[in-house]
């Protein structure tokens, strides 16, 4: 993950910044596996504002 990270902006700050937290992705909203269906419908809602989750 960190060389993908890194490759990808080629700059070592920003592996730094993963390593301490100050980089996060923004989870919009968990959902259940077994409510896959409901995510899905998020997303095609277009009003998400971060990540959607699904929990195995």
């Amino acid at each position: 993950m960190k060389a993908l990270i890194y490759r990808k902006f080629g700059d070592p700050s920003v592996l730094e910044w993963v390593e301490t937290n100050q980089l996060r992705p923004h989870v919009d909203e968990v959902y259940p596996v077994a409510r896959a269906h409901e995510a899905h419908r998020h997303i095609e809602g277009k009003h998400t504002t971060g990540k959607i989750v699904l929990r195995f």
